[in-house]
């Protein structure tokens, strides 16, 4: 037998840095921790380090903890998934010159392929206050959404994007929007399946909002505010 021994630099392994490299590039699946502050962007706040975001990209909140996530970038994913009780707000990261800010979740499988998971007890608000141009879309995959949603604006320059989606309001769920939209497409093609409460308020125009919901025996539909065009 042949003891192996490292070179070292500074009291640690120089191989330490190549094999986080590797172990990084191998995984795809990112929990938040938190362990910086709350910015999305800061690579410490994720297990593994998330150094260098890819559209394969799976990212899990599970800490049971309410937070407000901040800066939320530009980002391609392949699935959000929102558990333990977690309550989590996001706010897009501030843009400058009217550029658009786009977080699209797309899981490009097939549409039984989960894309957005918020298990029961679990929320998602994604908020907008300073006028950004932000678009929330979903790809063909699926959304299953058992806990809280929510879609809040105080400008006309956002809008979330869900037509190509299968959405599945379980018994239970929310869906609330409120606030100023230019656009709020949340369902097309008889792919939204509501069986929850879903709140629907604001000022909401230029939008398809719920041309194709299905509801079943528990849902509860509460429309309030100047919805045009849907």
């Amino acid at each position: 037998n042949r003891l192996m021994t490292l070179p070292f630099e500074n009291g640690n392994s120089i191989l330490d840095g190549a094999i986080l490299t590797a172990f990084e590039q191998l995984s795809n699946t990112y929990t938040w921790t938190g362990a910086s502050d709350n910015n999305y962007n800061i690579n410490s706040n994720w297990y593994p380090p998330r150094i260098t975001p890819r559209p394969s990209d799976i990212l899990i909140f599970n800490n049971g903890l309410q937070s407000e996530i901040t800066s939320v970038p530009n980002d391609f994913i392949r699935r959000l998934e929102i558990s333990n009780g977690t309550k989590l707000s996001f706010n897009v990261l501030t843009t400058n010159n009217g550029i658009s800010s786009q977080y699209i979740i797309d899981h490009n499988q097939s549409t039984d392929s989960l894309q957005l998971l918020i298990e029961a007890g679990s929320s998602l608000k994604l908020n907008s206050t300073l006028g950004e141009k932000w678009i929330w879309k979903t790809g063909t995959g699926k959304n299953l959404i058992s806990g809280k949603l929510e879609i809040t604006n105080q400008f006309d320059s956002t809008y979330a994007d869900f037509r190509n989606s299968n959405n599945l309001f379980p018994q239970g769920s929310v869906l609330n929007v409120n606030g100023r939209y230019r656009k709020a497409f949340l369902s097309s093609l008889n792919k939204t399946f509501m069986d929850g409460t879903c709140d629907i308020g604001g000022n909401i125009s230029d939008g398809i909002l719920l041309p194709s919901m299905q509801k079943l025996s528990h849902s509860k539909l509460k429309f309030s505010g100047n919805i045009r065009q849907n």
